[in-house]
């Protein structure tokens, strides 16, 4: 099988090698989906199932935890090969080139990241290179840190490869689907619980747009890490309504510092609202449904389900 593109996946960055785990099972379970179609999970494109690979795990129960306890959650078990399956020495040549980096906290700047992965891609005979930004939120980093980047990266390389930059996952409602399915665990959360999704936030002009269109679609409330309302102003507000189960949702793609810090929030405030049973779901990680969605937006021959990726001029 010959590919058109190599992909690079391109995440925030993170201290926490919880992330960069995350994103190199990322990377390896797409390569596999890639190189075998087949192993994608039929119906996945509406986002509204689990792949088999989840369901050997069991994805679809201990999402919730109960009131405040938090387990590990976002990493594939060390050695599991059920759903990366090894590539034999004939297959080799039939998987493409998927690899990860970072816009910050790498020894080397984004753009001369792209520029080593655009070399290897051009020494196994690639032409093009897809960027795809692992970011759910349409911020700055988004909108201009990485189109800077990449547009250097292309300067830099001249015409000897394209670069392509597309939409950022967190723009496609099959990944916002996922997201929010991964939810929903019915035997482990009362069904009139109250929902807050809590989401990093962004200052730039309709950066949560899409935070809110999802909060709306299933009966929450935002509160935002880096912005207001913060989740303490939502639960006291929820509080003085006389809300008594409260479901806090993490709208991030990976466990971190961050979702660390919400899980140790939610310990603080069930110890500040005694009354109120909290109840903490975990992030979407680097379960195999989540490549499936990713493979099936880089290869779908449906326009309205596929990427969207702009070529960056070689002069810009």
């Amino acid at each position: 099988m010959n590919h058109s593109f190599a992909y690079l996946l391109v995440s925030h960055g993170s201290r926490d090698p919880r992330h960069q785990l995350a994103m190199e099972a990322i990377a390896t379970l797409v390569a596999a989906r890639l190189s075998q179609p087949e192993l994608s999970v039929n119906g996945m494109h509406n986002g509204t199932h689990l792949s088999e690979g989840d369901r050997a795990l069991g994805r679809s129960e201990g999402q919730f935890q109960g009131q405040f306890h938090q387990s590990e959650a976002g990493i594939l078990p060390a050695g599991e090969s059920a759903f990366a399956p090894p590539f034999s020495e004939e297959r080799i040549a039939s998987v493409p080139l998927v690899a990860t980096a970072a816009l910050e906290l790498q020894p080397l700047p984004l753009h001369a990241q792209i520029q080593q992965f655009a070399e290897r891609a051009i020494a196994q005979g690639y032409r093009s290179v897809k960027i795809l930004p692992l970011f759910l939120l349409a911020g700055v980093h988004v909108a201009e840190d990485i189109p800077a980047e990449v547009a250097i990266a292309q300067r830099q390389l001249g015409q000897r490869i394209e670069l392509k930059q597309c939409t950022y996952v967190g723009f496609y409602s099959q990944i916002q689907h996922l997201i929010v399915n991964a939810f929903e665990v019915p035997d482990q959360i009362p069904v009139n619980a109250t929902k807050i999704l809590v989401a990093h936030g962004s200052r730039r002009s309709q950066g949560n747009d899409t935070v809110e269109a999802i909060a709306q679609d299933i009966g929450a409330v935002t509160a935002y890490w880096s912005l207001a309302p913060s989740l303490e102003d939502r639960v006291l507000a929820l509080s003085n309504m006389g809300y008594r189960d409260i479901a806090v949702l993490p709208y991030f793609l990976f466990a971190g510092g961050i979702t660390d810090a919400i899980a140790q929030k939610v310990e603080q405030l069930s110890d500040q609202f005694p009354k109120i049973h909290f109840y903490l779901a975990q992030p979407l990680g680097a379960r195999p449904a989540f490549a499936d969605q990713i493979a099936a937006l880089l290869q779908s021959d449906d326009a309205s389900l596929r990427l969207h990726c702009e070529a960056i001029p070689h002069g810009r």
